[in-house]
C-alpha cells in the first residue's frame, strides 16, 4: 500500500496543525450532511487530559436534524424532495475524513486518498460516530467503496470555499474559548452532557 508519508511539524506549529485538523474534519461532515438537508453544529475545542498520545485539540459534530427525517417530513408535507440516496449515511461518515485528507494533501489522485483512509480506519483513526455512520462494526472486517470516496471527494472540493469558511469560523471560536480558558469549562460541559469525544 504506497500511502504517503506525513511529516509532522515541528512542536510550536503542532498545536495550530491540530486544531485546523479537528475543524476542518467535523466541518466536513457539517457539509456533507447539508448536501442532503441536515444540519449540526461544531465545536473545538482544548484538550485539557495532558495525555501525550492525544491530540491538543478536540473536535465534534453534534447533528441537530437527520437528512432521512427532513426528507419524510417533506413528503408528509406534500413535498417531493429529490430522492435521499441509499449511501448518504456513508458519504456523511467518511467526508470528515477525507476533508483532513484534502487539507493535508490537497491531493487529485483519489485512489491515494482511498487507500490512506481505508489504512486510518483500519488502524482505529475513526470515531465511534464516524464508524456508526459508515455502518463499520469492526475495524478488522470492513470494506470501503472507492466510488463513494470519489463522490465525497469531488463533493467537498466543489464546495471547499463553504468548508474553508465554516472551518475558519469554528477555529475562531477555539481559539476564543482557549484564550479565555473557557476550553475546560466547555470540556466539562460536554462530558457531562454525554457526548462522545472524538
Amino acid at each position: 500500500m504506497n500511502n504517503k508519508i506525513i511529516i509532522p511539524p515541528p512542536p510550536e506549529e503542532l498545536a495550530p496543525f491540530e486544531l485546523h485538523m479537528a475543524a476542518y474534519r467535523q466541518v466536513g461532515h457539517k457539509v456533507m450532511y447539508a448536501r442532503y438537508g441536515g444540519d449540526g453544529n461544531v465545536v473545538v475545542w482544548k484538550n485539557t487530559s495532558c495525555e501525550p498520545i492525544e491530540s491538543d485539540w478536540r473536535g465534534l459534530f453534534r447533528p441537530r436534524t437527520c437528512p432521512k427525517a427532513m426528507d419524510e417530513f417533506a413528503k408528509r408535507s406534500g413535498f417531493q424532495p429529490a430522492d435521499l440516496p441509499k449511501n448518504w449515511r456513508m458519504l456523511c461518515g467518511m467526508a470528515g475524513l477525507v476533508a483532513e485528507e484534502i487539507l493535508l494533501d490537497h491531493t487529485t489522485d483519489v485512489k491515494l486518498i482511498y487507500q490512506n483512509i481505508d489504512a486510518r480506519i483500519f488502524f482505529g483513526e475513526a470515531s465511534d460516530f464516524e464508524l456508526s455512520l459508515m455502518n463499520i462494526s469492526s475495524v478488522d472486517a470492513f470494506e470501503l467503496h472507492y466510488e463513494e470516496i470519489v463522490e465525497a471527494w469531488h463533493y467537498l472540493v466543489d464546495n471547499w470555499s463553504a468548508v474553508e469558511f465554516e472551518a475558519a469560523c469554528v477555529i475562531d471560536d477555539a481559539w476564543s474559548w482557549a484564550t479565555v480558558n473557557g476550553s475546560v469549562n466547555l470540556e466539562r460541559a460536554v462530558r457531562a452532557a454525554g457526548i462522545q469525544l472524538h
